[in-house]
């Protein structure tokens, strides 16, 4: 099993699924979002902003302290452009390329509870050790599908964060202090 990780600032530790071929399962797709381009992959006349999207897998791999399934994402740019990670993961696990009707329309939802195999690499930085998918394939043929746990909540299912309780000796502006 890999080394335990600590996700700085998080003060969390988990241990990421293991690299290899896993048997897996599609559980969320986060809504796009739009984000600065970091400097250092800027280049001259590009755009400055990028749409991303999160995908989100449960793995045959069990968490040796809950039992529950391991979780693997990946962050994609929002695009199914010939050259898009996206779109080379989506037609991989498909089995087939988009047509171009199909790349106009495509629901990204429909990976939501569709079984597929992840091959997981990983990577190292001073942050820890990260688990990447490198490639989503189809089932191979008699091979058993996973099914989603039922465990995992999606994202938009979440109930929001709550909102940050005002220190009581903190001045907080109301509606009645401002002057016009």
């Amino acid at each position: 099993m890999s080394e335990k990780t600590t996700i700085r600032g998080s003060g969390k530790d988990f241990v990421p699924c293991p690299a290899g071929l896993h048997r897996a399962v599609g559980v969320d797709v986060l809504d796009p979002w739009t984000e600065d381009v970091p400097a250092q992959f800027l280049k001259p006349g590009g755009p400055k902003t990028r749409t991303r999207t999160k995908l989100v897998w449960e793995t045959d791999e069990k968490m040796a302290d809950t039992g529950e399934p391991m979780l693997v994402s990946e962050f994609y740019t929002w695009s199914l452009h010939e050259k898009a990670k996206l779109r080379k993961h989506l037609e991989a696990w498909r089995g087939r390329k988009f047509t171009e009707d199909e790349r106009q329309v495509f629901d990204v939802e429909k990976i939501i509870g569709v079984p597929c195999q992840l091959h997981i690499t990983h990577r190292t930085t001073e942050g820890g050790t990260f688990a990447n998918v490198e490639a989503v394939v189809p089932m191979s043929k008699g091979q058993e599908p996973l099914k989603p746990s039922g465990k995992y909540i999606r994202m938009q299912d979440r109930d929001p964060a709550p909102e940050a309780t005002p220190d009581p000796g903190q001045f907080v502006a109301t509606d009645d202090d401002i002057p016009f």
